[in-house]
């Protein structure tokens, strides 16, 4: 049974019509705009870490799938001794389709339910920041490259976990020196597209920690940041404890 209009369009769509046409043009533009808008001598040797709030930036925290509900589970547990808030590059839904973990702040930085005369323009154009080759980009626009630059410059201190290859980049480049910038791969490592792997090899070591869910991947990571300050850590993804109790029956 297929999932419900209104879910599906949450599901991120394997290929868009505006990568196959642009090919490896948008991805050489984006690899320029983002060196552009790069802080000058990278996050690392400008600052400190601070403490600050734990901050998960995640797609699109009011849709379906496997990251999203594994990104709420996690900050449900740790809100219990953090404060942690969840980020959510995108708002399409009035109600999440998993229930939003309480003691957790959830905010948009781009809400499309009552979009801006601003935002109806530049949401026409196609993404410079988010990497043609991610499964994201059919989702993005000009106008969410606006918000999540303003938004991920605007942060201080404290951790912030990235939830997907393009957003791990982004944050690694943009985050300011006093965040702590952790990535987290739900992929596997050779299912990226090539141009998206080649970036993954030259961004993942400026993240201070990446976290996966596998020790294949665990290798496979380790092997590619070897010699980077990178910590490569293997963490399976929480799930929600099941009802009923065990019969102690094989």
């Amino acid at each position: 049974m297929g999932l419900p209009a209104a879910d599906r369009s949450d599901s991120l769509r394997p290929e868009s019509r505006r990568r196959r046409l642009l090919g490896p043009a948008a991805v050489a533009l984006h690899r320029a705009v983002l060196g552009a808008l790069a802080l000058p001598a990278g996050r690392r040797g400008r600052g400190e870490p601070q403490a600050g709030p734990v901050r998960f930036l995640l797609a699109h925290a009011w849709g379906f799938g496997g990251t999203i509900r594994t990104t709420l589970t996690l900050a449900g547990a740790l809100s219990a001794t953090h404060d942690v808030e969840i980020v959510s590059v995108l708002r399409r839904r009035e109600r999440p389709f998993f229930p939003l973990p309480e003691g957790v702040r959830v905010r948009a930085l781009e809400d499309r339910r009552e979009p801006t005369r601003q935002a109806r323009a530049l949401g026409r154009l196609p993404s410079l920041l988010i990497h043609p080759e991610d499964y994201a980009y059919p989702w993005c626009s000009l106008w969410t490259d606006v918000r999540l630059l303003r938004g991920l410059r605007a942060l201080r201190g404290g951790t912030l976990v990235a939830t997907r290859p393009a957003l791990n980049l982004l944050a690694a480049r943009l985050a300011h020196p006093s965040v702590t910038v952790i990535g987290q791969e739900h992929m596997n490592f050779l299912s990226h597209r090539p141009r998206l792997a080649a970036d993954i090899a030259r961004g993942y070591p400026r993240l201070d920690a990446l976290a996966v869910l596998t020790e294949g991947d665990a290798r496979d990571y380790g092997e590619l940041l070897r010699g980077a300050s990178t910590r490569v850590e293997l963490i399976p993804d929480p799930v929600a404890p099941l009802g009923g109790t065990s019969t102690g029956e094989a």
